[in-house]
């Protein structure tokens, strides 16, 4: 299960309207990240049925020279999405841009014998916590923080010193194509009409 869910950028980007733009909005935006964690654990997805709408499709900025100005949302800016992996495993993946926000994590990862919960991106004192009895938490160790600044560039350079080292980079070209992949599957899906019977759609 991964989730981002807050009111828009339009808060805080001076030009916000192509995140808006079709093949934007918070599946391109900020999904890639969730999807991508959840293609890490998983591995690649078989299906995938997802919903979108929008529920606010004219937006005004809020910030900058520019606040007040309105444009138009041409993506869906809430998105739900399910996905059966090959290796038999089922996630989630829910955005908006519509809602004042969410408690909920940006990953959690059910087992039979215990759940990871990873707090939001993007937040240096969020927790990491396990549940390996019913009901109980506890917070996990880390040797360090769950996000540092420097970590918008965490995969370039772990693809330098990968190429130097003649091994595979962990952001490699193929882990990005079946990222984009699954989220283009996923924005098809999200402008499907097709009856419900038939919405269950390889990717």
């Amino acid at each position: 299960f991964t989730s981002v869910i807050y009111p828009g950028p339009e808060l805080f980007h001076p030009k916000p309207a192509h995140l808006y733009a079709e093949s934007a909005g918070p599946l391109f935006d900020m999904g890639v990240y969730g999807l991508t964690a959840l293609l890490d654990i998983l591995g690649p997805v078989a299906a995938v049925q997802a919903f979108g709408s929008q529920v606010t499709p004219r937006r005004s900025i809020q910030t900058g020279p520019r606040a007040g100005e309105v444009f138009s949302a041409k993506g869906p800016t809430p998105v739900l999405a399910q996905m059966r992996h090959v290796s038999g495993g089922l996630s989630t993946f829910q955005g908006g841009f519509e809602a004042m926000g969410s408690r909920a994590p940006g990953l959690e990862i059910y087992g039979t014998r215990a759940s990871l919960s990873v707090a939001r991106p993007f937040h240096p004192d969020g927790e990491v916590l396990i549940g390996d009895a019913p009901g109980q938490w506890r917070t996990a160790a880390l040797e360090e923080p769950a996000w540092r600044d420097e970590d918008w560039a965490s995969g370039v350079t772990q693809a330098w010193a990968a190429f130097h080292a003649d091994a595979l980079p962990h952001a490699s070209a193929s882990r990005a194509r079946e990222t984009l992949a699954l989220m283009c599957a996923i924005e098809s899906q999200c402008t499907d009409e097709a009856p419900l019977h038939s919405r269950h759609r390889p990717v």
